[in-house]
């Protein structure tokens, strides 16, 4: 593919959406903006998607949906989609949570830059995903991250500068070439939910890839339950008592990685002693976030990944 042919619907590239009880209008209007981007666009529903809300969908013509008997989480979907795009010899997927925003050139401006990028010839191009923000309380611009010696290094949008390398990238709005995953870099399907996709970025480019920021492109998205909340001058996710739990076992698995660079394990490390005594003051139900959160630790301290069991 050359960015010659490229065209507002691209041909060998697939879209996958991840649901769990999704808000329909918010869905819808993901569907609506990325069936007119891609050729085929799976929704893949780890529940809550009814017979009212899956008929609108079916009016797409290039959608399609695969229910899960139960949850399976957010990398057995992605690897399941990504199953599906192999064996038709898609050449890109882009991925998206159930709640993002893309603009109507989204998924053309990623492939154009990732294609400018391979072009080069300097360097092993892996992923490449949008610049985020979420605007529900005021306008929140997240950064990218990039390790920088024993810091993690945010870089925000900078004049004159249309990409920038980074570490990792959320799974949200990122283009990534199905040979990667053809060769092996699947999604650990253990982490279920958190991390998910910065274990992924950190392995892939442990295995030589280097993965992109486009500040060309700008998506709105909803990276936490509700609004960001603020404890200690931090901005912190707010998010239900079991995402605490995934959360903080997940934060253990991931620095034991020996692909993750030391500035991140100890970014992680310090930020869990502080959202450990943030959840009183942030969450709306801080007594079972707090079991939560500490049965995930005990969870992660014995390598237990996987789905909550209740």
């Amino acid at each position: 593919m050359t960015s010659d042919n490229l065209s507002n619907k691209t041909g060998d590239i697939w879209a996958l959406v991840v649901c769990f009880h999704p808000d329909e209008k918010l869905l819808l209007a993901l569907v609506r903006q990325l069936s007119a981007q891609v050729s085929e666009l799976w929704v893949l529903n780890n529940g809550g998607i009814n017979n009212s809300l899956e008929s609108q969908l079916m009016h797409f013509p290039n959608l399609h949906i695969h229910t899960f008997e139960s949850n399976v989480g957010i990398a057995t979907a992605l690897n399941f989609g990504f199953s599906l795009a192999a064996m038709q010899d898609a050449e890109f997927v882009v991925t998206f949570d159930q709640d993002s925003q893309p603009t109507a050139n989204h998924v053309e401006v990623l492939a154009t830059t990732w294609e400018t990028l391979a072009q080069q010839g300097t360097q092993k191009v892996g992923a490449i995903g949008p610049s985020f923000f979420d605007d529900r309380d005021g306008f929140f611009q997240y950064p990218f991250y990039r390790a920088d010696g024993l810091r993690v290094k945010k870089i925000y949008p900078m004049a004159g500068a249309d990409v920038t390398p980074v570490d990792i990238l959320i799974t949200s709005g990122m283009l990534i070439p199905v040979l990667m995953w053809q060769e092996g870099l699947k999604f650990r399907e253990d982490f279920f939910i958190e991390f998910v996709d910065a274990e992924w970025c950190l392995r892939a480019k442990a295995a030589g890839f280097v993965h992109f920021g486009c500040f060309a492109v700008s998506m709105r998205h909803q990276l936490s339950d509700a609004n960001v909340s603020e404890f200690l001058g931090t901005k912190f996710m707010k998010y239900s008592p079991a995402r605490r739990h995934y959360y903080f076992r997940n934060s253990l698995l991931f620095v034991a990685c020996p692909h993750v660079p030391f500035a991140f394990k100890l970014r992680i490390m310090i930020g869990l002693v502080v959202r450990l005594l943030a959840i009183p003051f942030i969450d709306d139900k801080p007594m079972a976030s707090l079991a939560h959160a500490l049965r995930g630790l005990f969870d992660g301290v014995f390598g237990k990944g996987g789905k909550l069991e209740s």
